[in-house]
């Protein structure tokens, strides 16, 4: 008979939750000092880097939820100079522990080159061939160099390109970054990047064009993904008399990974239960079926500390919306780039988690006259108890954060009365 649901391991909401939480690295610090930066990031394997900055950008908040003594800034200054990582896409850019570089180098060539830089590559080689020459040996005598830096180069000259002088300009640097000829080598205060010959940078033996297969890639990146996102939606379905379906068209992980998932549709059990890799589990409440790590059921044995964390709007915690909503009936949205009147919660707002629970949201701002971190629009969940505890680690996480970028003082508006009386 077909595969059925009885044949995958069950998992509770709780023991989601204690998943998500624990898998993600926010059960607990891990790590308690000002120079343990390092070991958080090559235990999480990657984090996903954005420009904004209100009140800390969103890989600061990310690490200060995991370590209470990280300042902004910490970050570039040494996980960038101490070369423990790459930037690189997936599913969106994100700095990433050297550790994992050939998984991502074997792809950069013009084989496997985006739409988006071929088409600028083909532009700049048929109407300004001279023109990456020029930049690459300008690069070698200079050292590192940002996009202002080869703004001598001037305007593009004739050709069929719409791009503005600075975009054009930008393109040199990052074409030659998505062939794997430069290495984003460092960020400055503004978080502008710095481009650099890669060679300098990586040992001979990691340049090398290994030929992996899509398999084997899949596989070798799903594994590094639970690294940092314990719970992805496997878009396998449940059908009729609760059979498996394997969805449909495109290439999924589902049909590259290394496993029996691939045959579910086709194999029989032949009297005996098929034998599956613990990493697929069934929440028959929402009857969906994740991939998670293989050690999920200790995971969820472990505790919650009693620290209240305001999450990152991109942390992989709160990443996927839908499972938020499914496992913590958390609704969660990043508005910055919702019109005004259609935002519902606010421009960057920050989902607090205390407990292993998620008790409200508020949003931050870093007041440039007054230098002065500005919390406002606390939204409690409903009937939440505002205990001594409670108060008091709210309390704490504001001096972390005020800290953390530098602040002179914290200012509150009327929305948090309650947790501070």
């Amino acid at each position: 008979m077909p595969i059925q649901i009885d044949d995958l391991p069950t998992i509770s909401k709780s023991q989601l939750q204690k998943l998500f939480i624990v898998g993600t690295h926010l059960h607990k610090w891990q790590n308690e000092s000002s120079t343990g930066i390092e070991d958080v990031f090559v235990e999480q394997g990657f984090v996903q880097i954005d420009p904004l900055n209100p009140a800390g950008r969103n890989h600061d908040h990310f690490f200060l939820s995991r370590m209470p003594q990280y300042l902004q800034g910490m970050a570039e200054k040494q996980l960038y100079s101490n070369n423990v990582l790459f930037e690189s896409y997936f599913h969106s850019l994100n700095m990433i522990s050297m550790k994992y570089f050939p998984l991502f180098y074997c792809r950069r060539s013009r084989q496997y080159l985006h739409d988006y830089y071929l088409r600028q590559l083909k532009v700049l080689e048929s109407n300004h061939p001279q023109l990456i020459p020029k930049v690459k040996e300008y690069m070698q005598s200079k050292g590192p160099l940002k996009i202002d830096d080869v703004k001598q180069f001037g305007k593009p000259a004739s050709g069929d390109t719409k791009w503005t002088t600075n975009s054009f300009r930008a393109n040199i640097l990052e074409i030659l970054w998505a062939l794997g000829e430069l290495k984003v080598v460092k960020r400055d205060e503004n978080f502008r990047k710095y481009f650099d010959f890669i060679e300098k940078y990586v040992d001979p033996p990691q340049l090398k064009r290994t030929q992996l297969s899509d398999k084997l890639l899949y596989n070798k990146r799903m594994s590094l993904f639970l690294h940092s996102f314990p719970v992805i939606a496997s878009k396998i379905t449940v059908g009729k008399a609760d059979r498996l379906r394997l969805p449909r068209g495109k290439k999924t992980w589902v049909k590259l990974l290394d496993s029996p998932i691939e045959n579910l549709i086709e194999t029989k059990s032949r009297g005996k239960k098929a034998r599956f890799t613990p990493n697929l589990v069934y929440y028959k409440e929402k009857k969906r079926i994740y991939f998670v790590p293989q050690s999920w059921e200790s995971m969820c044995e472990q505790d919650f500390d009693s620290e209240m964390r305001a999450i990152a709007p991109l942390d992989p915690l709160i990443w996927d919306r839908d499972i938020l909503q499914d496992v913590f009936n958390f609704e969660y949205k990043w508005e910055v780039y919702t019109p005004i009147a259609q935002r519902k919660w606010g421009y960057y707002v920050y989902p607090l988690l205390f407990q292993g629970k998620f008790i409200g949201r508020l949003e931050a701002k870093k007041l440039k006259k007054s230098s002065e971190l500005m919390l406002s629009n606390f939204q409690p969940i409903p009937r939440l108890k505002y205990t001594s505890l409670l108060k008091n680690k709210f309390a704490e996480l504001a001096s972390r954060w005020q800290i953390m970028i530098g602040a002179d003082s914290v200012k509150f508006d009327e929305s948090f009365s309650k947790l501070l009386n």
